[in-house]
Protein backbone atom coordinates (compact mmCIF):
# COMPACT_ATOMS: atom_id res chain seq x y z
CA UNK A 1 0.00 0.00 0.00
CA UNK A 2 1.39 3.67 -1.10
CA UNK A 3 1.43 6.24 1.71
CA UNK A 4 -1.56 7.88 0.00
CA UNK A 5 -3.56 5.01 0.08
CA UNK A 6 -2.68 4.71 3.72
CA UNK A 7 -4.03 8.21 4.54
CA UNK A 8 -7.11 8.31 2.50
CA UNK A 9 -8.03 4.88 4.26
CA UNK A 10 -7.13 6.36 7.95
CA UNK A 11 -9.29 9.56 6.85
CA UNK A 12 -12.35 7.38 5.67
CA UNK A 13 -12.12 5.24 9.01
CA UNK A 14 -11.61 8.20 11.18
CA UNK A 15 -15.20 9.87 9.61
CA UNK A 16 -16.96 6.43 9.92
CA UNK A 17 -16.38 6.54 13.10
CA UNK A 18 -17.19 10.06 13.67
CA UNK A 19 -20.72 9.32 11.75
CA UNK A 20 -21.67 6.78 14.75
CA UNK A 21 -21.78 8.97 17.77
CA UNK A 22 -24.26 11.32 18.77
CA UNK A 23 -22.00 13.52 20.79
CA UNK A 24 -23.73 11.99 23.81
CA UNK A 25 -22.31 9.37 25.81
CA UNK A 26 -24.52 7.58 28.00
CA UNK A 27 -23.99 4.19 30.53
CA UNK A 28 -25.53 1.20 28.48
CA UNK A 29 -26.79 -0.05 32.08
CA UNK A 30 -28.03 3.24 32.86
CA UNK A 31 -30.21 3.74 29.52
CA UNK A 32 -31.79 0.36 29.90
CA UNK A 33 -32.40 1.09 33.55
CA UNK A 34 -34.22 4.23 32.36
CA UNK A 35 -36.72 1.62 29.87
CA UNK A 36 -37.61 -0.14 32.19
CA UNK A 37 -38.89 2.69 34.53
CA UNK A 38 -40.85 3.83 31.90
CA UNK A 39 -44.67 3.28 31.80
CA UNK A 40 -45.85 0.88 29.45
CA UNK A 41 -47.69 1.62 26.15
CA UNK A 42 -51.49 1.08 26.08
CA UNK A 43 -51.23 -1.35 23.32
CA UNK A 44 -48.44 -3.58 25.75
CA UNK A 45 -50.65 -3.30 28.87
CA UNK A 46 -53.65 -4.63 26.71
CA UNK A 47 -51.75 -7.37 25.82
CA UNK A 48 -50.01 -7.97 29.07
CA UNK A 49 -53.52 -7.60 30.97
CA UNK A 50 -55.63 -9.95 28.72
CA UNK A 51 -54.30 -13.16 27.76
CA UNK A 52 -55.14 -14.40 23.74
CA UNK A 53 -57.42 -16.22 22.99
CA UNK A 54 -56.78 -20.08 21.47
CA UNK A 55 -56.78 -19.92 17.38
CA UNK A 56 -58.48 -23.17 16.42
CA UNK A 57 -58.41 -23.78 12.68
CA UNK A 58 -61.34 -25.47 11.43
CA UNK A 59 -60.93 -25.21 7.86
CA UNK A 60 -59.66 -29.11 7.88
CA UNK A 61 -61.53 -30.37 5.59
CA UNK A 62 -61.89 -27.32 3.26
CA UNK A 63 -60.23 -27.07 0.11
CA UNK A 64 -56.25 -26.28 0.16
CA UNK A 65 -55.54 -22.99 -1.63
CA UNK A 66 -52.96 -24.35 -2.68
CA UNK A 67 -54.75 -26.79 -4.74
CA UNK A 68 -56.59 -25.37 -8.13
CA UNK A 69 -59.99 -24.64 -7.66
CA UNK A 70 -62.41 -27.68 -7.43
CA UNK A 71 -64.43 -28.82 -10.52
CA UNK A 72 -67.82 -29.60 -10.40
CA UNK A 73 -66.82 -32.80 -10.17
CA UNK A 74 -65.70 -32.46 -6.51
CA UNK A 75 -69.27 -29.68 -5.77
CA UNK A 76 -70.82 -33.10 -5.39
CA UNK A 77 -71.86 -34.66 -9.16
CA UNK A 78 -69.72 -37.33 -11.05
CA UNK A 79 -68.09 -37.01 -13.48
CA UNK A 80 -69.10 -38.96 -16.77
CA UNK A 81 -66.47 -39.56 -20.30
CA UNK A 82 -69.11 -38.47 -22.59
CA UNK A 83 -71.83 -36.16 -22.84
CA UNK A 84 -75.35 -36.40 -23.24
CA UNK A 85 -76.72 -37.79 -26.42
CA UNK A 86 -77.60 -35.40 -28.73
CA UNK A 87 -79.21 -37.41 -31.58
CA UNK A 88 -82.14 -38.71 -29.20
CA UNK A 89 -85.74 -36.78 -29.58
CA UNK A 90 -85.83 -34.54 -26.94
CA UNK A 91 -88.99 -34.75 -24.85
CA UNK A 92 -92.20 -32.38 -24.06
CA UNK A 93 -90.69 -31.56 -21.10
CA UNK A 94 -87.38 -30.52 -21.10
CA UNK A 95 -88.19 -27.65 -22.96
CA UNK A 96 -88.85 -26.59 -18.95
CA UNK A 97 -86.84 -25.78 -16.42
CA UNK A 98 -87.44 -27.99 -13.22
CA UNK A 99 -88.91 -25.33 -10.83
CA UNK A 100 -91.15 -24.64 -13.56
CA UNK A 101 -92.83 -28.00 -13.66
CA UNK A 102 -95.14 -29.20 -10.67
CA UNK A 103 -95.52 -32.80 -9.67
CA UNK A 104 -99.21 -33.02 -9.07
CA UNK A 105 -99.45 -36.79 -8.13
CA UNK A 106 -99.09 -40.68 -9.29
CA UNK A 107 -100.86 -43.28 -10.62
CA UNK A 108 -100.04 -46.70 -10.44
CA UNK A 109 -100.84 -49.51 -13.29
CA UNK A 110 -99.33 -52.31 -14.89
CA UNK A 111 -97.05 -52.94 -12.63
CA UNK A 112 -95.21 -49.85 -12.94
CA UNK A 113 -95.93 -46.48 -11.26
CA UNK A 114 -96.11 -43.05 -12.97
CA UNK A 115 -95.42 -39.45 -11.96
CA UNK A 116 -98.05 -37.08 -13.43
CA UNK A 117 -96.41 -33.79 -13.96
CA UNK A 118 -97.69 -30.10 -14.81
CA UNK A 119 -96.24 -27.73 -17.14
CA UNK A 120 -96.45 -24.21 -17.38
CA UNK A 121 -98.98 -24.30 -20.03
CA UNK A 122 -101.43 -26.21 -17.20
CA UNK A 123 -100.67 -29.31 -19.67
CA UNK A 124 -100.66 -32.88 -17.56
CA UNK A 125 -98.22 -35.38 -18.43
CA UNK A 126 -97.74 -39.20 -17.07
CA UNK A 127 -93.95 -39.84 -16.59
CA UNK A 128 -91.72 -42.92 -15.59
CA UNK A 129 -88.52 -44.36 -15.09
CA UNK A 130 -86.43 -43.59 -17.96
CA UNK A 131 -88.42 -40.53 -19.53
CA UNK A 132 -86.62 -37.07 -19.76
CA UNK A 133 -87.38 -33.63 -18.28
CA UNK A 134 -85.39 -30.51 -17.58
CA UNK A 135 -83.59 -28.52 -19.89
CA UNK A 136 -79.82 -30.67 -18.06
CA UNK A 137 -80.48 -33.59 -19.99
CA UNK A 138 -82.44 -35.33 -16.63
CA UNK A 139 -83.22 -38.65 -17.19
CA UNK A 140 -86.10 -39.96 -14.15
CA UNK A 141 -84.48 -42.44 -11.85
CA UNK A 142 -87.52 -43.37 -9.74
CA UNK A 143 -91.07 -42.46 -9.24
CA UNK A 144 -92.29 -42.55 -5.83
CA UNK A 145 -95.72 -40.80 -4.46
CA UNK A 146 -93.83 -38.20 -2.60
CA UNK A 147 -91.29 -37.27 -5.73
CA UNK A 148 -89.24 -38.01 -8.68
CA UNK A 149 -85.96 -38.29 -8.97
CA UNK A 150 -83.78 -37.87 -12.13
CA UNK A 151 -79.83 -37.82 -12.79
CA UNK A 152 -78.94 -34.71 -15.18
CA UNK A 153 -75.86 -34.23 -17.42
CA UNK A 154 -74.27 -31.09 -17.05
CA UNK A 155 -71.02 -29.21 -17.82
CA UNK A 156 -68.15 -29.85 -15.17
CA UNK A 157 -66.53 -26.55 -15.73
CA UNK A 158 -63.76 -27.79 -16.84
CA UNK A 159 -64.55 -28.86 -20.45
CA UNK A 160 -66.45 -32.28 -19.59
CA UNK A 161 -69.47 -33.74 -18.48
CA UNK A 162 -70.47 -34.41 -14.90
CA UNK A 163 -73.82 -36.35 -13.45
CA UNK A 164 -75.90 -34.38 -10.99
CA UNK A 165 -78.89 -35.62 -8.86
CA UNK A 166 -81.84 -33.76 -8.08
CA UNK A 167 -85.76 -34.24 -7.63
CA UNK A 168 -88.85 -32.80 -8.07
CA UNK A 169 -91.22 -33.20 -4.70
CA UNK A 170 -95.07 -33.26 -4.84
CA UNK A 171 -96.37 -29.99 -4.91
CA UNK A 172 -99.12 -29.79 -2.37
CA UNK A 173 -102.80 -29.60 -3.40
CA UNK A 174 -103.55 -26.08 -1.84
CA UNK A 175 -100.97 -24.22 -3.89
CA UNK A 176 -101.21 -25.83 -7.19
CA UNK A 177 -103.32 -23.32 -8.41
CA UNK A 178 -101.39 -20.02 -7.53
CA UNK A 179 -97.89 -21.91 -8.26
CA UNK A 180 -99.47 -22.41 -12.20
CA UNK A 181 -100.34 -18.52 -12.33
CA UNK A 182 -96.45 -17.57 -11.72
Amino acid sequence: MSGRTKTLSAILAALTLAGCGNGEVEDPQAFVANGRSKTASPVESALAETPPEPFHYRAANRRSPFVSAPSALEAGGDRTASGPDARRAKQPLEQFPLRRLRMVGTLTGRGATYALVRDPAGEMHRLAAGDYLGPDHGRITTVAEDGIDLVEIVRDGAGGWMRRSRSLALSPATDEKSRMDQ
